[in-house]
């Protein structure tokens, strides 16, 4: 995979890798034919992942979190959204992301929902996330409609009234490293809104892919280092631990759920990093692994 923003000096923009990743068809990867996409399955997009990330940091953020949102879309049941939003998300015309799957926490704090008898308003606060653009983007988040413990996962836009982007203070990097929170002020909400309505079981099966999608951003980035330092990015030993890496995650991500795989791997990814001696990467590796972590 070669882009145009490989051969840049000066960041990208937020939507200047955004229209890069449409071009490329990457954010079609893992998508059935039937609906635009490219067909493959979700190890195909761990590793398009790693290799964006091998190129740029920024780049496989944006990718990873427009992916998971996609994926979202495609394992809700309500057909008429995914088949209204996925087409825009995968030609890049409109940036977003889970922040359910996204965040990994182990359970999610939900928006709350009250009946109005004509629809639903929704307050509440999402955990920061990348690739919630700065003026237009898509936002899965939890929504509990009773006092039970289940919560549906419902789709906002941006423009929505009484919605509000709120930044984070960590915005290392260029705007598509920039996370930001939604803020719910008694936004209104209609049914048909709502992705799936068991949203911790569409939460729960691609926790492994977005666990995966960080080894596999991290993965890259050692590759990458190695390289800005002029060395032998072909070592056997590093390759062989860098692709064993991304094929474990991948594997684990089309199984669905376990995130103990993951877990493992950026345990071993950590103790790589801080194997390397300090004159050569790896202060740039740990440093890198302190960024992902923060995502």
């Amino acid at each position: 995979m070669t882009t145009e923003l490989a051969e840049k000096t000066k960041p990208a923009s937020h939507s200047q890798i955004l229209a890069a990743l449409a071009r490329e068809g990457l954010l079609r990867i893992g998508v059935p034919k039937e609906l635009g996409g490219s067909g493959g399955d979700l190890r195909d997009v761990v590793y398009a992942v790693a290799q964006a990330s091998r190129q740029s940091l920024q780049m496989a953020v944006t990718f990873a979190a427009q992916r998971l949102l996609i994926e979202v879309l495609l394992r809700g049941e309500n057909i008429g959204l995914m088949e209204y939003r996925v087409p825009g998300l995968m030609s890049g015309d409109i940036s977003g992301n889970c922040t359910a799957a996204w965040s990994q926490r182990e359970e999610p704090t939900p928006a709350i929902a009250r009946d109005t008898g004509r629809g639903w308003l929704v307050s509440g606060l999402t955990p920061a996330v990348p690739n919630l653009g700065r003026d237009w983007f898509l936002a899965s988040v939890p929504v509990a409609f009773d006092e039970s413990s289940r919560y549906a996962l419902a789709l906002f836009r941006s423009d929505e009234d009484g919605l509000m982007r709120t930044p984070a203070s960590f915005t290392e990097g260029t705007d598509a490293m920039a996370r930001a929170s939604v803020e719910l002020r008694k936004v209104y909400f209609r049914d048909d809104e709502i992705i799936a309505s068991d949203g911790r079981a569409v939460v729960t099966a691609l926790a492994s892919l977005a666990a995966g999608f960080k080894v596999a951003i991290a993965a890259g980035a050692y590759l990458r280092a190695a390289e800005t330092r002029g060395q032998n990015v072909g070592h056997a030993l590093l390759h062989t631990a860098v692709g064993n890496w991304v094929e474990q995650v991948g594997v684990a991500a089309n199984k669905g759920g376990d995130t103990r795989v993951a877990q493992s791997v950026l345990k071993e990814q950590l103790q790589f990093a801080s194997g390397l001696d300090d004159a050569g990467n790896g202060p740039a590796l740990r440093q890198t692994l302190a960024l992902i972590a923060k995502l």
